[in-house]
């Protein structure tokens, strides 16, 4: 669906975080939205198989969301996140996409 992708934004969650249990059902709603634009990567910080990509970020808590923008800059969210905060983050994301909702 996404040629290589200048913008992503990645979730990492835990499972049994309830904070994640809160954050998840509330970023997926939003996130749809700007589905045709910005991907979207969810990601479990505990889970092997992820923890060199969580340990790249310095992972410490959950959720956290980046948005990562190519070559190699990133922004770091660390904690649950607002409905308004959420929709901010995509904005920003499809500002550097420029790409539009």
């Amino acid at each position: 669906m996404y040629a290589r992708p200048q913008v992503v934004v990645v979730v990492f969650t835990m499972k049994g975080c309830p904070a994640c249990q809160e954050y998840l059902p509330r970023f997926r709603r939003i996130a749809q939205r700007w589905a045709s634009c910005i991907p979207v990567v969810y990601l479990d910080a505990a889970k092997d198989a992820q923890q060199d990509r969580a340990d790249k970020f310095t992972i410490k808590y959950t959720p956290t969301t980046l948005i990562l923008k190519r070559p190699n800059g990133f922004l770091k969210w660390e904690s649950s996140l607002s409905d308004e905060e959420i929709e901010a983050i995509f904005q920003r994301a499809a500002y550097h996409a420029r790409c539009e909702v």
